[in-house]
This record gives structure tokens, sequence and C-alpha cells, in this order.
């Protein structure tokens, strides 16, 4: 009975601890589990409060990083909207104080800045155009297209004045509505260039494209400027074809210098096409400049008198003429080439930098100034130097380039430059001589604007794209036997010319010896 009931006890005894035991674990297990979901909500909100401050110490930076690289744009162009703005002050003081305002001199005076101007436009990527189209894995062909094009843009310029003359004669008194409709797409086409090239490889249509949206602009000025001067200037007008031409070499050698000096003193910029900042912002602020100039009132021509056109026709004309058409597009060509070439060969031939090999190219242009001055002022040396000896001087210029000394080759470009310039003026002017009266298929409208268009177009536009050939597939040796033979044919062209013009000398002599005398008193009669 005993052990039954010790039996028993210790069955509950037991049985209780085991409850007790169960429901303390229970207990330690609940309260385990609250604490791990506290734990885990703890872990949670520490975790959001570190993403969102992520997100902060992120947006901060991105805004810093945003205003740095707007910084980093705004900063390389500041030097070219300097030198912009220093341009057209200094447009606006010549053309208010020094130009004379009477109407011929003033038009003339404006031919002679948008003769630079086209032509500063058209070399002012010349230094860094191959880098450029490299830069776009762009070929030989586009690498000339990206300095040539713009010059077949101003042959189509002078395309629309030459439709022009022929629908209207007189639309060469226009000043004003033809040179603001030029300034408009000049700066139409260098905003689009300089866009398209900030933009990345996938604009290389638009960079190429837009060039001759420049250059168009620039025809329409030009050729109105030469149609000027053959209707108004009379004996002096070989002496503006030869200010014409000098400005607008001094505008190829603007050209380079300017935009190298743009980039030089530009700090690097972390986006957009490294190292043409500079570049591409004056590119499109330097066609702003001629504003300044065109605020002032231009006189008008509507009341001045032209010059009277030649008269008489003969065959011996006609042959003059097509010579002189020729020899301007070689001239051209021959300019075109020796500028690209230059550009091309004292970097990649003869070792030196971008901004040295546009301060080279910028002296070979700038050094028919002087030239151009002797010429104007001494009657001696306008005599000894005639358009045969210029052609000729050209010729062992050329010579010269053939050299692999820098020194003797770079002596051979500074001659044959001002050579070839100064002889443009003077073939022009006989081309205008020899023309026939107005209304007939050459008379002075139609050989000026058709010169400057053919020169424009083949000469200028084919040349830089000839010469990054020839450079490439055949070095110095090449380019130099090109100029050579340019200059070459447009010396012969020159005696054919000579012969020409003589014999019609004769014919007329002969003729007149041959017309029968009038008797005194069937003359009175």
């Amino acid at each position: 009975m005993v052990s039954r009931q010790s039996l028993l006890l210790v069955v509950v005894l037991l049985t209780s601890s085991t409850a007790a035991s169960w429901t303390s674990d229970a207990s330690s297990n609940t309260f385990a589990t609250s604490m791990t979901a506290k734990d885990a909500k703890c872990k949670q909100h520490d975790h959001m409060s570190v993403l969102q401050l992520g997100t902060t110490r992120a947006s901060s930076q991105h805004q810093t990083r945003s205003n740095t690289l707007a910084v980093a744009a705004i900063v390389p162009c500041i030097p070219a909207v300097i030198l912009a703005l220093l341009g057209a002050a200094a447009l606006f003081l010549v053309y208010k104080f020094v130009v004379d305002a009477s109407p011929v001199p003033y038009t003339m005076a404006l031919g002679v800045y948008s003769n630079f101007q086209d032509n500063f436009l058209f070399t002012l990527v010349l230094v860094r155009s191959q880098r450029l189209a490299d830069d776009f894995h762009a070929n030989l062909f586009v690498s000339g297209c990206l300095v040539g094009a713009h010059k077949m843009g101003t042959a189509l310029g002078m395309l629309a004045v030459f439709l022009a003359l022929k629908v209207s004669p007189n639309f060469w008194r226009a000043t004003r509505a033809v040179y603001s409709t030029g300034a408009l797409l000049q700066i139409s086409g260098a905003a689009a260039f300089a866009a398209c090239g900030f933009l990345g490889d996938t604009r290389l249509a638009g960079l190429v494209l837009a060039r001759p949206l420049m250059g168009l602009g620039g025809g329409i000025q030009i050729s109105l400027a030469f149609t000027q001067a053959a209707h108004l200037a009379g004996k002096n007008r070989a002496l503006y074809n030869l200010r014409f031409f000098a400005a607008g070499c001094v505008g190829m050698g603007a050209g380079p210098f300017l935009s190298s000096l743009a980039s030089a003193i530009s700090p690097p910029k972390p986006t957009g096409q490294d190292d043409f900042e500079g570049m591409l912002a004056f590119a499109a602020l330097a066609p702003w400049m001629q504003v300044s100039m065109l605020l002032r009132s231009i006189p008008s021509l509507d009341n001045v008198a032209e010059r009277k056109a030649p008269r008489g026709t003969s065959r011996a004309q006609a042959v003059v003429v097509c010579l002189c058409l020729a020899m301007l597009v070689l001239r051209n060509l021959c300019l075109s080439s020796l500028e690209v070439g230059i550009a091309q060969l004292t970097q990649t031939h003869f070792g030196f930098g971008q901004l040295a090999a546009g301060v080279l190219c910028a002296l070979t242009v700038f050094v028919t100034l002087p030239v151009l001055l002797l010429y104007e002022k001494s009657e001696r040396v306008r005599f000894w130097l005639s358009l045969g000896a210029m052609l000729w001087t050209g010729l062992a210029a050329g010579c010269l380039l053939l050299c692999e000394r820098f020194v003797v080759f770079y002596f051979g470009a500074l001659l044959f430059f001002p050579m070839m310039v100064l002889n443009s003026g003077l073939v022009m002017a006989k081309m205008q001589e020899y023309a026939m009266p107005d209304g007939s298929l050459v008379d002075r409208n139609t050989t000026t604007v058709l010169g400057l268009i053919m020169a424009d177009f083949f000469g200028r536009g084919f040349g830089a794209i000839s010469t990054r050939i020839d450079v490439t597939l055949g070095g110095q040796r090449v380019f130099a036997l090109t100029q050579i033979t340019f200059v070459a044919l447009s010396l012969l062209l020159h005696l054919v010319s000579d012969f020409t013009v003589a014999s019609r000398s004769v014919d007329a002599k002969a003729r007149h010896l041959q017309a029968p005398e009038i008797e005194p008193h069937t003359a009175i009669e």
C-alpha cells in the first residue's frame, strides 16, 4: 500500500516537473522569437537609414559633378568669346573712323572684308581637320572634304549671284541685301558645324554638310564684291582685285593661327571631342563679327554711274578670257594645295606640333602683305614684277619644295605663296579687260562670276582633297611635283594668252593699214 502511494507520488512529481519545463521552454522560445523580430526591425530601419543617406550623398555628388561639367564646358569657350568680341570691336572702329564713307571706297572695303572672312572660315579647321576626321574614323576623302567642301559651297553662292545677274543686270547694286543674306547663311552654317562637332561620332554627315552652308554665304558676298569692282573700279580695277585676293590670303593665314591660339589657351575639357573645343567655339562665333560692320548704314549705289563696258568682239578676246579662267583655277589649286600641304607636312614629316603648324601656315600667308604694299607703292617693282615674272618665280620656288631640309622647303613656300596670290589680281583684271560688251556670252558679269565659281569649286574644292591623297601616298616629293606641274601649266597658258593678244594687235594694225583713206572733201561732206 505504501509502496503504491510512493510510486504514485513520484509519477505526479515527474509529470509536474515535465510540464513546468515545457512551459518554461515555451516561454523562453516566445521571448526569443519576440526579441529576434525586434532585432530584425531595428536592422531594417538602420539599413533604410543607410540607403537614404547614400542616396542623398550620391545626389549631392551628381549635382556637384554636373556643375563641374557645366563649368568645364563653358571655360574652353571663353577665349573664343574674347577673340570674337575683340574682332567685332575692331571691325566697328575701322569701318567707322578709317574707311572712306563715300559709296565706291566703302563698297570696295566691304568686299575686302568679305574675302578675308570667307577664306578665314575656310582655313579655320585646316590644322585640326585630319585629327578631327581620324576621331570620326573617316577616310582621306572625308578629311579633305572637311576643308574643301567649304569652297564648294562658296562656288554655289557665286552661281546664285551669277543667275541673279542674268535675271537682273543691276543686281550688283543691292549691297545691303546681299551682304545681310550672306551673313545669315554663314552664321547658321558655322553654328551647325560647331554643334555637330560637339555631339559626337554619329554627326559626321552633318559636320561635312555644314561646311558648304558656311561657304554659301561667303560666295554670295565675294562674287558681288568682284562684280562691283568690274563695274565701278575703272582704271583701279587691278588694284582692287589685288586687295581682294590679298585679303583672302590674310584670312587663310588668320584661320589656322587663331584656331590654334583658341585651342592652345583653352584648358582641356573632359567631355566632347578632346582638344577641339576652342576651335569649334570660335568657328561658331567668328561669323558674328561682321554684324558690327553691317550695323552701320551702307551707302547706296543706285545713283552711282558705272564704268563703260568694253567694246568690240573677236575670237581672240574669247580665247584670252578662257585662258584666264583656266589660270584662275590653277592658281587656286596651287594655293589650296600649298596651305593643306604645309599644315600636314609640318606635323607628319617635320615633327612640329599643332600650334607651331598653325603659326607656320599663318606666316606663309602673312608674307603676302609686305609684298603687296611694296607692289602698290613702287612703280619700279610693278615694272619688273610682271605677270610672267611672278609665274617664273613661282616655278623656281616650287622646285625648292622638293628639298628635305625644312629651312629650304619653308623658304620655297614663303616665296611661292605671294607670287601666286599677286598674279591672281592681274589675271582677273586682264580677263575683265578683254571681256565682251554687256549682254554678250562672256561679258563682265559672266566672266567675273564664272571665274570665281570655277576657281573655288575646282581649285579650292579639289586642291585640299588632292593634297591629302598626295602627301599620304607619296609624301613630300609627290606634293612638290604636283605644285610644280600646276605652276608650269599656268605659265604655259600665260605665254599662249600673250601670243594671242600680240596676234590680235598685229591683225588690228594690218586692218587699219589696209583700210581705204577718206578724201578730205568727202569727210567734210
